[in-house]
């Protein structure tokens, strides 16, 4: 019996210094950041990517160690209220039309986005306002002359 009890006492003490080690920054290390909207600057009509709707755009935030903080849809974010609390620091943000590495170049998709670097004060307010997100890479387009598709034919 007195071993369950050493056992059993044990195991409430690495619980609880456990439960400790997840919280260990004050609430004085903490500020917030908001963007209250993005928006696309679309240069050429009838894209994808470019249609206006960012609710599947991909936020990723990162610390100044290259550590991500964060990761979640425009959606999932303006569900959290369009808020996010951060340790107070040095971050830098990405917001793109896809998730993932940019491709060089693209013909039928091309990628929107925006790369922003931001401060978080603590027990203040960081707010980036409206974004713009604009084409992240080349876009390919072909245009034949007339004599080149009569040649052709």
């Amino acid at each position: 019996m007195k071993k369950i009890s050493i056992i059993t006492a044990a195991i409430l003490f690495l619980l609880c210094s456990c439960n400790e080690k997840q919280k260990p920054y004050s609430n004085a290390q903490r500020g917030v950041l908001a963007i209250s909207s993005i928006s696309v600057d679309v240069d050429v009509e009838n894209t994808k990517a470019g249609s206006g709707q960012v609710d599947d755009y991909t936020i990723i935030i990162k610390d100044s160690n290259e550590q991500e903080c964060y990761h979640a849809s425009w959606a999932d974010f303006v569900k959290e209220g369009g808020k996010l609390t951060l340790l107070a620091g040095n971050y830098s943000m990405s917001i793109s039309s896809i998730d993932g590495e940019v491709p060089y170049a693209a013909k039928e998709s091309p990628v929107y986005g925006i790369n922003e670097s931001f401060a978080i004060a603590a027990n203040q307010t960081t707010d980036l306002g409206a974004l713009v997100c604009k084409l992240l890479q080349c876009m390919v387009t072909v245009d034949y002359s007339e004599d080149f598709l009569s040649a052709l034919t």
